[in-house]
């Protein structure tokens, strides 16, 4: 078989496996699942030329937009006067990674910077956007980053990628993540504040970020939600979901979640309200949804749209809360996301009825994430060809009050910049 064949047969079976599983499997849960077939999948993308996420920022019109972080002296400081317009590292060491010059040690952070409430942060190859009022304003971090979300401090959260995927096998549908949560401040420093345990077994991306939320059972601060897998043997893993305050101090905590099958969870978010998790499921089993409380048991959920029993279940997945309701939104297409279109529902679990619908991407196209704050859910779409391997698309918000949709020029995993405890329910 030449390369030409071995390559039609890698970029046939990269469109079998997305018309499997209609989301990436990123996991969560307490579970165990095989990792052979994602594995198998990426190393026969290997020869496929990797995506160089686009956008081009309106201060340079004419520079083309590259995979490649921006060395220190590029990165722009926001809100700051020129003098302090330069990147610094912070003195925190991380692991040694495995293409120094493509993803450094340390991310690399803008100074001056500040959030506000609506602000969107964009990740993407050339790092981390900040769009405000619909206008990119300017660049936070310029390292390539998985997804980041803003702290409720002031600062950001973020995952860069893993540098055994990076570039060639990244970005990507079926994995999100890293191997350390960094914690940035606009002062420019970069600390790293959780690592994935090192396995002596390849893994790919052990830590997914979903949000950030007072989880309040468990600490009265912002804490992040997030997921991250042990490898057992090299082709079996044990996920976790945990939570980690944000008060400099408290270790993470694991919330034993467990559920059945091989698969992983799309999509998790805290209701306060009801002290729950709430969990969007894609497994061998299907694709359902799940409730669980901050010690791991899992809880009846009365008016849950998409029970794992439910033979008339559509493909519902990429579950997020939105804060200060009793609202959730989630994507459902009643068949694949590659052969049908793909809706975002908005879900009152209260009164236990849909509230709104629209659909946000044709067949070929994948929701890869949602996040929302009380007002905006941020839409992170991608799509893949032969040509160009797997491609992030311009950033979807649909607007709660006005049940509008529009679209961002600026491509990546998006997610809205709230505050806690301020924000007015939105029913």
């Amino acid at each position: 078989m030449n390369t030409d064949d071995r390559l039609e047969q890698a970029s046939a079976e990269v469109r079998r496996q997305v018309g499997r599983i209609p989301l990436p499997v990123i996991h969560a849960g307490q579970m165990i699942r095989r990792r052979a077939a994602v594995f198998a999948v990426v190393v026969g993308m290997t020869a496929l030329v990797g995506v160089t996420a686009w956008l081009t920022l309106p201060w340079s019109p004419s520079s083309p937009a590259t995979s490649e972080p921006a060395s220190p002296s590029t990165a722009t400081s926001i809100g700051a006067p020129a003098s302090s317009s330069t990147s610094t590292s912070a003195t925190t060491t991380a692991p040694q990674t495995t293409n120094p010059s493509l993803l450094p040690d340390v991310p690399e952070v803008a100074t001056g910077w500040d959030l506000e409430p609506g602000d969107v942060l964009v990740a993407n190859g050339e790092g981390v956007h900040l769009v405000r009022a619909g206008e990119l304003v300017g660049t936070l971090v310029t390292t390539p980053t998985e997804v980041a979300l803003a702290d409720g401090t002031g600062g950001l959260v973020l995952v860069i990628p893993d540098a055994e995927l990076y570039p060639e096998h990244w970005p990507d549908l079926f994995v999100r993540g890293g191997r350390t949560l960094w914690r940035i401040g606009p002062d420019g420093s970069a600390e790293a504040i959780h690592e994935a345990a090192t396995a002596e077994q390849r893994t790919l991306a052990p830590l997914s970020l979903y949000d950030v939320t007072v989880v309040a059972p468990l600490s009265p601060v912002p804490s992040l939600i997030f997921t991250q897998y042990q490898a057992v043997t090299p082709y079996v893993t044990m996920d976790h979901l945990m939570v980690l305050p944000l008060d400099g101090f408290s270790p993470p905590v694991l919330i034993p979640a467990e559920t059945p099958g091989e698969g992983g969870v799309t999509g998790v978010g805290w209701q306060p309200a009801e002290g729950r998790f709430l969990m969007s499921t894609a497994s061998d089993g299907g694709l359902w949804f799940s409730a669980w409380d901050h010690a791991g048991i899992e809880l009846d959920w009365p008016t849950n749209p998409a029970r794992q029993a439910d033979p008339e279940l559509a493909h519902h997945t990429s579950l997020t809360v939105v804060p200060g309701s009793s609202l959730i939104a989630y994507i459902s297409s009643p068949e694949s996301p590659e052969q049908s279109p793909s809706d975002l529902v908005i879900y009152d679990t209260a009164a236990g009825q849909e509230m709104a619908r629209v659909q946000v991407t044709d067949p070929g196209t994948y929701v890869k994430f949602l996040h929302a704050d009380s007002e905006t859910v941020a839409i992170s779409c991608i799509t893949w060809s032969s040509e160009t391997g797997y491609m992030y698309l311009p950033v979807l918000l649909f607007d709660l009050p006005t049940q509008s949709l529009r679209e961002l020029q600026v491509a990546g995993m998006a997610t809205m910049a709230a505050t806690y405890g301020n924000s007015e329910p939105h029913t």
